[in-house]
Order: structure tokens, then C-alpha cells, then sequence
């Protein structure tokens, strides 16, 4: 057999090789990008700050299943904007209560701010700032379905509607009185002016903001959980290309160094 024949003879055994290496090569390479990038990241998370970093993309927080609350109240309460988004209640951009079950309503008086939800209630000073939660261990009668300010008595009087009776408070709110409901004046949500769309954006933004972090996004991106049980998957192959990659360019590499020797010899 002639020395040409030889050498297309051996080209055409590792040809299976060269082209199962390209293409594992191919096939890997965008995945060994991304857990090359990832995997850096990682490795600096401190550095970075990568927890203390938040998404807010919408489509990326929807892809995690990170959707606006159905449960969404505006409305003006006096200066301030009073706002519940799924169980968190804001006054401005200050939060005062993250485990609201449903905000009722809310009165100014003359000295303070009364803000009733259906299992407490804040009393708040008129900057905003909290004085007192009032709680069922307080006395408080829940659930809570109304405020009223009492016009029979002192102004500053407050007036709860729960299981169909109203009670009244006395000046520090340790006691409430069962009265009867003469010459009330609700003031519930449905009697306040409502915000506008531009004026309820930022609150949406408060609400998603510190649910996905940047972290939680780049370890997902390296393990491929980010597509779920699919995108792991992936990585499992794309670490099977690698592999391969591996095995058959050292296989190639061995093919040729003996033909290298024996060319010497």
C-alpha cells in the first residue's frame, strides 16, 4: 500500500472524530460561555454585592412567577397617599405594615393619623410617623369592616364597625365602648379620592422591589434552572459535549502523535 493511500486510509478513521469534535465544540460553546461569565460572578458575589442587587424587569420577574398582587388599594389620605399592595401597607413610600390583611380606611384628625385594617389598626402622628399599633391583644374588636369619626362626642373620637356593632374608642385607645350607631360618618375607601395610573406606579415598584435579586438570577443562569427541569437538562448536556469534546480531541491528538513517531521511525 502506498504511503498515500496509508495517510487517506488514517484520515478517513479519524475523520468520525474531527466532526463529532466540531460539533461538540459548536454545540458547547454559548453554554461554556455563560457558565464561564456565571461562574466569574459567582466567585466575586461578595465583591459585587450581587445579593444587595434587585431585578426589575418585568418579563424576567414574570418569568419567576413574580406577578402584581390581585389585592391593590389607592387612595388620598389628606397629604399623604395611603396604599395597600398585596398584604404590605404604605403611607407615601414608607412602609407600615407588611402582614395587612385588608386595608379599611383611614381618618385625619386634628393631632394624628388613624389608619384601620381589618386586623389592626396604626395611629400615626400627622409627619407620618408611627406611634402605636393597636392590636386584638390591645383589646382592639376585629375583624374590622369600617371607620367612623363621631360627630355626637369629642372629635377625636374614633368609631369601628366589626360583626355589625361600633364601638367607640377613649383617648388612648385601651378601651372601646359598644355604642349605638347614631350621627356617624363613615369614612371608608369608596368615600376618598382614588390615585391615578402615574400615581400608582411607584407603588408597584415598591411592591416588586427586593423579590429577585441578582444573585438568585446568575446561580440560576449557571445551573440552568432558569428554563427549570429543561435548562438543567441542557447543562447536563452541554457538560456531555464537553466530554466528548475532551475524549476525542485527546483521541485525535494520541492518532496523530503515533503517526508523528512512526513517520520518524
Amino acid at each position: 500500500m502506498s504511503k498515500r493511500k496509508h495517510k487517506h486510509k488514517n484520515k478517513g478513521r479519524l475523520l468520525p472524530f474531527i466532526k463529532l469534535h466540531r460539533w461538540s465544540g459548536l454545540v458547547s460553546l454559548i453554554l461554556v460561555i455563560i457558565l464561564s461569565i456565571t461562574g466569574i460572578l459567582l466567585n466575586h458575589t461578595h465583591e459585587l454585592q450581587l445579593k444587595n442587587h434587585y431585578i426589575k424587569n418585568t418579563l424576567l420577574l414574570n418569568w419567576y412567577g413574580i406577578r402584581l398582587p390581585e389585592q391593590q388599594t389607592f387612595f388620598k389620605l389628606g397629604a399623604y397617599n395611603l396604599v395597600q399592595v398585596g398584604h404590605k401597607v404604605y403611607l407615601d413610600n414608607k412602609l407600615l405594615a407588611s402582614d395587612a390583611l385588608t386595608l379599611i380606611g383611614g381618618i385625619e384628625m386634628e393631632d394624628y393619623l388613624f389608619i384601620a385594617l381589618e386586623n389592626a389598626a396604626l395611629l400615626l402622628t400627622l409627619d407620618g410617623e408611627l406611634i402605636e399599633k393597636l392590636t386584638p391583644d390591645q383589646d382592639l374588636p376585629v375583624p374590622i369592616t369600617s371607620v367612623y369619626k363621631s360627630h355626637s362626642q369629642d372629635n377625636s373620637a374614633i368609631v369601628i364597625q366589626s360583626h355589625n356593632k361600633y364601638f367607640i374608642s377613649d383617648d388612648d385607645y385601651l378601651t372601646w365602648t359598644n355604642i349605638k350607631p347614631d350621627n356617624l360618618k363613615p369614612v371608608t375607601i369608596k368615600r376618598l379620592k382614588r390615585l391615578s395610573e402615574t400615581e400608582k406606579e411607584p407603588y408597584y415598584q415598591l411592591w416588586l422591589d427586593n423579590k429577585l435579586s441578582l444573585e438568585t438570577v446568575v446561580l440560576d443562569l449557571h445551573s440552568g434552572r432558569i428554563l427549570g427541569q429543561f435548562g438543567v437538562f441542557i447543562m447536563d448536556l452541554a457538560a456531555s459535549f464537553l466530554l466528548v469534546l475532551s475524549i476525542s480531541g485527546f483521541w485525535i491528538w494520541f492518532k496523530r502523535s503515533r503517526k508523528r513517531i512512526r513517520h520518524r521511525l
